[in-house]
């Protein structure tokens, strides 16, 4: 829908990939990525597609680190 120009959606089609095991896409999206953040001058997002390619490069998927649980009120 967005002709892989939003760069934050295309990370996250890289993470999916990843996810499911897909690691050759997960790398072309991150890549794509990062070259969105690069002409947009998001450094912040550039580094972090960056850092995201060296785990899609491992055969790793990215799992964002869990936030301290609160149960809810009964």
């Amino acid at each position: 829908m967005t002709h892989y120009g939003v760069t934050v959606l295309v990370g996250t089609l890289a993470a999916a990939y990843a996810e499911a095991g897909r690691y050759d896409d997960a790398l072309a999206a991150a890549q794509k990525a990062c070259a969105l953040a690069e002409k947009s001058g998001d450094r912040d997002l550039l580094e972090r597609n960056q850092k995201l390619l060296v785990l899609y490069r491992a055969h790793q998927p990215y799992h964002e680190p869990a936030k301290e649980f609160v149960p809810a009120a009964p």
